[in-house]
Protein backbone atom coordinates (compact mmCIF):
# COMPACT_ATOMS: atom_id res chain seq x y z
CA UNK A 1 0.00 0.00 0.00
CA UNK A 2 2.84 2.38 0.82
CA UNK A 3 4.49 1.76 -2.55
CA UNK A 4 1.34 3.00 -4.29
CA UNK A 5 1.53 6.42 -2.60
CA UNK A 6 2.84 9.19 -4.85
CA UNK A 7 4.28 12.24 -3.16
CA UNK A 8 3.72 15.70 -4.57
CA UNK A 9 4.89 19.18 -3.68
CA UNK A 10 1.50 20.35 -2.38
CA UNK A 11 1.11 21.43 1.22
CA UNK A 12 0.06 18.73 3.66
CA UNK A 13 -3.23 18.90 5.54
CA UNK A 14 -4.86 16.82 8.26
CA UNK A 15 -8.01 15.21 6.88
CA UNK A 16 -10.60 13.23 8.87
CA UNK A 17 -11.47 10.40 6.50
CA UNK A 18 -14.68 9.40 8.30
CA UNK A 19 -16.59 12.47 7.07
CA UNK A 20 -17.04 13.76 3.54
CA UNK A 21 -15.94 17.29 4.41
CA UNK A 22 -12.75 16.07 6.10
CA UNK A 23 -13.55 17.65 9.48
CA UNK A 24 -13.59 15.55 12.63
CA UNK A 25 -16.58 15.32 14.96
CA UNK A 26 -17.58 13.39 18.06
CA UNK A 27 -20.55 11.88 16.22
CA UNK A 28 -18.41 10.47 13.42
CA UNK A 29 -15.97 9.08 15.98
CA UNK A 30 -18.83 7.36 17.80
CA UNK A 31 -20.10 5.81 14.56
CA UNK A 32 -16.60 4.64 13.71
CA UNK A 33 -16.13 2.99 17.09
CA UNK A 34 -19.62 1.50 17.24
CA UNK A 35 -20.16 0.46 13.63
CA UNK A 36 -16.59 0.57 12.20
CA UNK A 37 -17.65 3.61 10.23
CA UNK A 38 -20.56 1.80 8.59
CA UNK A 39 -24.14 2.66 9.52
CA UNK A 40 -26.59 -0.24 9.03
CA UNK A 41 -28.76 0.42 5.98
CA UNK A 42 -31.99 -0.32 7.85
CA UNK A 43 -31.35 2.55 10.25
CA UNK A 44 -32.23 5.07 7.54
CA UNK A 45 -34.94 2.84 6.08
CA UNK A 46 -36.97 3.16 9.29
CA UNK A 47 -38.12 6.65 8.33
CA UNK A 48 -39.66 5.52 5.03
CA UNK A 49 -42.08 2.94 6.45
CA UNK A 50 -45.76 3.84 6.10
CA UNK A 51 -46.60 4.34 9.81
CA UNK A 52 -47.44 7.27 12.11
CA UNK A 53 -44.48 9.50 13.12
CA UNK A 54 -44.34 8.26 16.71
CA UNK A 55 -43.88 4.70 15.38
CA UNK A 56 -40.89 5.92 13.37
CA UNK A 57 -39.35 7.14 16.61
CA UNK A 58 -40.21 3.88 18.36
CA UNK A 59 -38.56 1.82 15.61
CA UNK A 60 -35.50 4.09 15.56
CA UNK A 61 -35.07 3.58 19.31
CA UNK A 62 -35.41 -0.16 18.84
CA UNK A 63 -32.85 -0.20 16.01
CA UNK A 64 -30.36 1.56 18.28
CA UNK A 65 -31.24 -0.63 21.30
CA UNK A 66 -32.52 2.40 23.22
CA UNK A 67 -35.98 1.05 24.01
CA UNK A 68 -36.54 1.02 27.77
CA UNK A 69 -36.40 -2.71 28.29
CA UNK A 70 -35.65 -4.00 31.74
CA UNK A 71 -32.12 -4.94 30.72
CA UNK A 72 -31.56 -1.39 29.41
CA UNK A 73 -33.09 0.14 32.53
CA UNK A 74 -30.78 -1.99 34.65
CA UNK A 75 -27.85 -0.05 33.17
CA UNK A 76 -29.20 3.12 34.80
CA UNK A 77 -30.62 1.81 38.06
CA UNK A 78 -30.70 -1.37 40.07
CA UNK A 79 -33.52 -3.72 39.08
CA UNK A 80 -34.13 -6.97 40.87
CA UNK A 81 -36.42 -8.53 38.28
CA UNK A 82 -35.24 -8.54 34.65
CA UNK A 83 -37.71 -11.14 33.45
CA UNK A 84 -39.95 -10.68 30.43
CA UNK A 85 -43.62 -10.13 31.28
CA UNK A 86 -44.65 -12.71 28.70
CA UNK A 87 -42.12 -15.40 29.51
CA UNK A 88 -39.58 -15.85 32.32
CA UNK A 89 -36.36 -14.87 30.51
CA UNK A 90 -34.33 -11.67 30.50
CA UNK A 91 -36.22 -8.91 28.75
CA UNK A 92 -34.06 -7.75 25.86
CA UNK A 93 -35.10 -6.24 22.52
CA UNK A 94 -34.50 -9.48 20.64
CA UNK A 95 -36.30 -11.57 23.22
CA UNK A 96 -39.39 -9.39 23.62
CA UNK A 97 -40.01 -8.81 19.91
CA UNK A 98 -38.69 -12.01 18.34
CA UNK A 99 -37.57 -14.90 20.54
CA UNK A 100 -40.36 -14.93 23.11
CA UNK A 101 -43.09 -17.52 22.53
CA UNK A 102 -45.81 -14.84 22.20
CA UNK A 103 -44.35 -12.76 19.32
CA UNK A 104 -43.02 -15.95 17.71
CA UNK A 105 -46.62 -17.12 17.30
CA UNK A 106 -47.62 -13.75 15.85
CA UNK A 107 -44.75 -13.74 13.35
CA UNK A 108 -45.95 -17.16 12.22
CA UNK A 109 -49.40 -15.73 11.51
CA UNK A 110 -47.94 -13.00 9.29
CA UNK A 111 -45.62 -15.46 7.53
CA UNK A 112 -48.61 -17.62 6.62
CA UNK A 113 -50.66 -14.64 5.42
CA UNK A 114 -47.90 -13.19 3.21
CA UNK A 115 -46.63 -16.61 2.04
CA UNK A 116 -43.09 -15.61 2.95
CA UNK A 117 -40.47 -16.79 5.37
CA UNK A 118 -40.25 -13.54 7.28
CA UNK A 119 -37.50 -14.66 9.63
CA UNK A 120 -37.26 -14.78 13.39
CA UNK A 121 -34.85 -12.02 14.39
CA UNK A 122 -34.34 -8.30 13.95
CA UNK A 123 -32.06 -8.51 10.90
CA UNK A 124 -34.54 -10.76 9.10
CA UNK A 125 -37.34 -8.26 9.68
CA UNK A 126 -35.27 -5.17 8.86
CA UNK A 127 -34.21 -6.51 5.46
CA UNK A 128 -37.74 -5.93 4.16
CA UNK A 129 -37.56 -2.25 5.14
CA UNK A 130 -34.89 -1.64 2.51
CA UNK A 131 -37.25 -2.67 -0.30
CA UNK A 132 -40.19 -0.74 1.14
CA UNK A 133 -41.66 0.18 -2.26
CA UNK A 134 -42.35 -3.51 -2.92
CA UNK A 135 -43.35 -4.40 0.63
CA UNK A 136 -45.32 -1.43 1.89
CA UNK A 137 -48.13 -3.41 3.54
CA UNK A 138 -45.75 -6.05 4.89
CA UNK A 139 -43.59 -3.42 6.59
CA UNK A 140 -46.65 -1.67 7.99
CA UNK A 141 -47.82 -4.95 9.54
CA UNK A 142 -44.33 -5.58 10.90
CA UNK A 143 -44.23 -2.22 12.60
CA UNK A 144 -47.77 -2.61 13.93
CA UNK A 145 -46.97 -5.99 15.48
CA UNK A 146 -43.87 -4.69 17.27
CA UNK A 147 -45.74 -1.60 18.45
CA UNK A 148 -48.67 -3.70 19.76
CA UNK A 149 -46.26 -6.07 21.49
CA UNK A 150 -44.65 -3.10 23.24
CA UNK A 151 -47.97 -1.46 24.19
CA UNK A 152 -49.42 -4.68 25.59
CA UNK A 153 -46.22 -5.26 27.52
CA UNK A 154 -46.59 -1.80 29.08
CA UNK A 155 -50.22 -2.50 29.97
CA UNK A 156 -49.14 -5.68 31.74
CA UNK A 157 -46.43 -3.76 33.56
CA UNK A 158 -48.09 -0.46 34.49
CA UNK A 159 -51.85 -0.98 34.13
CA UNK A 160 -51.91 -4.39 35.82
CA UNK A 161 -53.65 -5.90 32.81
CA UNK A 162 -53.96 -9.68 33.10
CA UNK A 163 -52.47 -11.86 30.38
CA UNK A 164 -54.96 -14.31 28.88
CA UNK A 165 -53.74 -15.54 25.52
CA UNK A 166 -52.19 -14.57 22.21
CA UNK A 167 -55.64 -13.38 21.10
CA UNK A 168 -55.13 -10.25 23.23
CA UNK A 169 -52.21 -9.29 21.02
CA UNK A 170 -53.96 -10.42 17.84
CA UNK A 171 -57.00 -8.27 18.58
CA UNK A 172 -54.80 -5.26 19.32
CA UNK A 173 -52.94 -5.79 16.04
CA UNK A 174 -56.19 -5.85 14.06
CA UNK A 175 -57.41 -2.62 15.66
CA UNK A 176 -54.09 -0.90 15.02
CA UNK A 177 -54.03 -1.84 11.34
CA UNK A 178 -57.60 -0.58 10.93
CA UNK A 179 -56.58 2.74 12.48
CA UNK A 180 -53.63 2.99 10.10
CA UNK A 181 -55.72 2.42 6.99
CA UNK A 182 -55.98 6.19 6.55
CA UNK A 183 -52.22 6.28 5.92
CA UNK A 184 -52.39 3.79 3.05
CA UNK A 185 -52.49 4.75 -0.57
CA UNK A 186 -55.37 3.45 -2.64
CA UNK A 187 -53.07 0.94 -4.37
CA UNK A 188 -52.17 -0.69 -1.04
CA UNK A 189 -55.50 -0.41 0.75
CA UNK A 190 -56.96 -3.59 -0.74
CA UNK A 191 -53.98 -5.68 0.34
CA UNK A 192 -54.13 -4.26 3.86
CA UNK A 193 -57.85 -5.04 4.05
CA UNK A 194 -57.12 -8.63 3.04
CA UNK A 195 -54.51 -8.92 5.79
CA UNK A 196 -56.98 -7.59 8.38
CA UNK A 197 -59.61 -10.10 7.20
CA UNK A 198 -57.13 -12.97 7.48
CA UNK A 199 -56.10 -11.91 10.99
CA UNK A 200 -59.75 -11.59 12.01
CA UNK A 201 -60.42 -15.13 10.78
CA UNK A 202 -57.49 -16.40 12.85
CA UNK A 203 -58.83 -14.53 15.86
CA UNK A 204 -61.90 -16.77 15.86
CA UNK A 205 -59.92 -19.99 15.48
CA UNK A 206 -58.81 -22.17 18.43
CA UNK A 207 -55.56 -21.15 20.11
CA UNK A 208 -52.41 -22.54 18.54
Amino acid sequence: MVELVRFENDCDAIIWSFRENGHSSVQSMYKTISFRGIQPVYTRAVWHINVPPRIHIFLWLMVNNKTLMRTNLAKRQKLEDLRCLYYAESETVNHLFFYCCVPTTMWRHLSDIFYKDLGADFESVARWWISNNKNVVLNTCYAALMWCTWKLRNDLCFQEKKWRSEKDLLLRLIKTLKNWQALCKAANLLELDQVVESLTARLHQPLS
